[in-house]
């Protein structure tokens, strides 16, 4: 079980769609950093389990990230298809920065976390947080 506050590495997945991810080292001379996930198809997406967000319930959702492109994230409960809480704006940026966005609704108790694209773009994420 992981708390939704603190930083969710979303590179240790538990599941990804078919098409459209791949991981990579964050940056392949500084190993250490560990890893990212990209999201390159439209509806590509990353699931990552067991995600407490308690009972008062975050009110936002931060992603660190990257895009030589920029595009938006949508952040899902529980399947790829379900309703979006949260779309997250990612700038064209081609240095780690922190994406943020309002959630739509707030989760409480223990779901699984879905980062889906909403557009065939470059979109990289190192990890994903609530507060």
């Amino acid at each position: 079980i992981c708390d939704a506050k603190r930083q969710i590495q979303i590179d240790r997945y538990s599941a990804v769609s078919k098409e459209g991810t791949s991981l990579a080292f964050v940056d392949e001379a500084k190993r250490q950093l560990g890893w990212k996930i990209t999201l390159s198809e439209k509806d590509a997406w990353v699931q990552y389990n067991r995600v407490d967000f308690g009972t008062g319930g975050p009110k936002s959702v931060i992603v660190q990230c990257l895009s030589s492109t920029g595009g938006v994230v949508e952040v899902r409960l529980d399947k790829p298809d379900s309703p979006v809480i949260a779309e997250v704006e990612i700038g064209k940026n081609t240095d780690w920065h922190t994406a943020n966005s309002k959630l739509i609704n707030v989760p409480s108790g223990l779901h699984d976390l879905i980062v889906t694209s909403k557009e065939k773009n470059d979109v990289q994420l190192d990890w994903v947080r609530f507060e």
